[in-house]
């Protein structure tokens, strides 16, 4: 397959996830298909969930808008929702046996090594126990809330966002 070199790294992010969900659904092999047929959720106790769980990180005239464009399908949607995650590059910042700190975005990370790209364009490798290494999590209140976010929540929230246009 050529490469794509006009393709941004939203949307390579964006084509990879999909082939993630697909693979998904290839291995669960259409078992579940209640999310397809979804017709259950009320959008204005979907909405009253978003103002008083998601509005303050989230605007559905901002990061939000159109998101029914974006994912016309409940299924997909509610798997952005249960299944959050961050698409932008990891920042991180590593702080090095002589205590020195440098912050970039992760190049390379697993329990081996670690590469960090700076500012400036070069990189810096470490071996990873050799170092701390700090990376932000943007997500931390989806996860907070994952635990808490019932079948209805998921469902009202779905059918509100699917209002979204």
């Amino acid at each position: 397959m050529p490469p794509f070199k006009s393709l941004t790294d939203a949307q390579i992010s964006d084509i990879a996830e999909y082939l993630h969900l697909e693979v998904e659904l290839a291995a669960n092999r259409g078992l579940y298909k209640g999310a397809d047929t979804m017709t259950s959720g009320d959008p204005e106790k979907g909405k009253a969930y978003f103002a008083a769980n998601c509005a303050g990180c989230h605007s559905v005239t901002g990061n939000l808008a159109s998101i029914a464009t974006k994912y016309p399908q409940p299924a997909a949607l509610m798997v952005r929702i249960a299944w959050p995650s961050d698409r932008n590059p990891r920042n991180a910042t590593v702080t090095t046996p002589d205590g020195k700190t440098l912050a970039g975005t992760l190049a390379h990370y697993d329990d081996f090594e670690t590469t960090l790209k700076l500012a400036d364009g070069s990189a810096q490798s470490w071996p990873t126990d050799s170092i701390k290494v700090d990376i932000p999590d943007k997500l931390a209140g989806h996860r907070a809330l994952l635990p808490k976010l019932s079948d209805d929540d998921l469902h009202n929230l779905t059918r509100y966002l699917l209002t979204i246009k």
